[in-house]
């Protein structure tokens, strides 16, 4: 896909998708792994920028702090001597030269959980679809052209987490130096692009629950709007749905989307798209 095709799918997908002047071009073999490439590359990096900033001695010393908290509580009894090798291999491992390697797989991690985010939302999509009565042309060659919409529409996230790795590399790590906890500091150096983040406290007990604030949070992000303009406007014409099943589509698969990311948060695993 060149870059004003793209540029126009980012925009126009009613355009684009379903449009049969265009079907040869959208069903080049190679066009689903330029995609695939499109959304690894800047998630990836934004991911690693947003890693490389915790990399700090703030950072450090909470780490450290939380550690010897840890060991002290669990090892209650041991020997001083076994508790601080303990304590040593474990801030090792988190701090020392192993962290390289470890930060290079979460970081991997990360990203390919963002692709298997993208197949899964595609996949629940066409099955929403067909509650509403939605029928799909496919491509010569047999591919959908919903993969390509949903491929194309989530490059919005994908420059959002490059945006957000961006705008935290630029800043001070010293701005969270009064964070207690790692958990905190992260709260407080994290870069949201949420409008309801604004109006919420930064410390303190989250005044919401998780499921509440992650749906609150989708729907008042510009890019996951963006995401949802694209599925709503393309997914009409793909689908041949009108524009209030489409809409309601998108909007329940933000919500499965939203719910997911609340679900792991209960489940103490922070994962933020």
């Amino acid at each position: 896909m060149r870059l004003p095709l793209l540029l126009h799918a980012l925009t126009r997908p009613d355009r684009v998708f379903a449009n049969p002047a265009l079907a040869e071009r959208l069903a080049r073999p190679l066009l689903v792994p330029l995609l695939l490439l499109a959304l690894f590359l800047p998630y990836a990096a934004g991911q690693r920028l947003v890693t490389g900033y915790y990399e700090n001695p703030y950072m450090s010393t909470l780490a450290a702090m939380e550690v010897e908290s840890r060991i002290d509580s669990l090892m209650i009894g041991a020997p001083p001597e076994a508790r601080a090798q303990a304590k040593e291999r474990m801030l090792r491992t988190l701090l020392g030269g192993q962290g390289v390697v470890f930060r290079t797989i979460s970081v991997l991690l990360a990203s390919l959980f963002f692709l298997l985010l993208a197949a899964e939302a595609w996949l629940v999509h066409s099955v929403l679809a067909q509650f509403f009565g939605g029928q799909e042309t496919r491509l010569p060659g047999g591919r959908r052209p919903s993969l390509l919409l949903f491929l194309t529409a989530f490059l919005p996230l994908a420059l959002r987490k490059l945006l957000e790795g961006v705008l935290m590399a630029a800043k001070n790590p010293a701005l969270a130096a009064d964070a207690l906890s790692v958990e905190e500091y992260r709260r407080l150096s994290r870069v949201s692009f949420s409008f309801l983040d604004r109006f919420l406290p930064a410390v303190g007990r989250p005044p919401l629950p998780p499921l509440v604030h992650s749906l609150l949070g989708i729907l008042t992000d510009p890019f996951f709007l963006w995401l949802l303009f694209l599925l709503t406007v393309g997914g009409r014409e793909v689908y041949r749905v009108r524009l209030r099943g489409a809409l309601a589509m998108a909007a329940l698969l933000l919500a499965l989307i939203a719910l997911q990311v609340g679900l792991l948060a209960r489940l103490g695993i922070r994962w933020e798209i």
